[in-house]
């Protein structure tokens, strides 16, 4: 029996320069489209975030506002500091009173405007006192 002792062939053809430049591109727009979604999702995270703040201290506010013994219609707008823990980069303001409707006088009902501000975010909220 004879053997065969050379050695087996390769195809070295291999990949063109072409082929190659070809991939990185779709691999440089697929990473490209990547970093483009995880970008927007960290803006809609902070503005979500910003949202559920407000929404926090408003509540927060409100509440403050209920528990505050009643008083005439008459008087400006106070800011809460210290009552409604909160962050530095809103404002949270309550007042003045004014009467609940041309109906019901100052002195049995009143409505109470509370605001928060900050990092674009503006939002009030009515709480009405009875007497």
């Amino acid at each position: 029996m004879k053997r065969d002792c050379r050695r087996p062939r390769f195809d070295d053809s291999g990949d063109s320069l072409i082929e190659v430049l070809v991939a990185l591109a779709v691999l440089g727009i697929g990473i490209t489209a990547l970093m483009g979604g995880l970008s927007t999702d960290a803006a809609t995270t902070i503005v979500n975030r910003d949202q559920s703040r407000v929404d926090s201290i408003l509540n927060a506010s409100a509440e403050y506002v209920k528990s505050l013994p009643y008083q005439s219609c008459s008087g400006g707008a106070t800011t809460i500091t210290t009552q409604v823990p909160h962050d530095s980069a809103f404002t949270a303001t309550f007042g003045p009173a004014v009467a609940f409707s041309g109906a019901v006088s100052c002195s049995a009902m009143q409505r109470v405007p509370v605001t928060v501000t900050g990092n674009g975010f503006t939002v009030t909220l009515d709480v009405v006192k009875r007497s």
